[in-house]
Formats: C-alpha cells, structure tokens, sequence
C-alpha cells in the first residue's frame, strides 16, 4: 500500500493549489488510516477534474 500512496502523494502536488490539499490532510488527521485517506483524496480529486471537464468525450 505505501507504494500507491507515494505515487498518490506525487500526483497530488498537481492540485496543490485547488482546495483538495486542505481536506486530505483534514482527513488524515481525523482518520489516521493510510488507505481511507487515500480513498477520499481519490474522490475529492475526481471530482474537481470533472468540475474541469478535462475527459469530455464527443460522441
């Protein structure tokens, strides 16, 4: 697990700047858990990539 959560870590620099960084530390300090952090970091990212709507695809 700690192999994903360093590549995840190195992703996550990409949205440093949007609000995600803030809510992944929030959690890690109130859950502790490596992979619920990851899980929820996972979502919050998601989300704001299709806020972004970088992956549209024509049909």
């Amino acid at each position: 697990m700690r192999i994903f959560l360093h590549r995840f870590a190195a992703q996550s620099h990409r949205y440093a700047a949007g609000p995600g960084l803030a809510n992944i530390k929030e959690i890690n300090r109130l859950r502790g858990g490596d992979l619920e952090v990851a899980a929820q970091a996972n979502v919050q990212i998601d989300a704001e990539i299709g806020q972004k709507d970088h992956f549209r695809m024509e049909t």
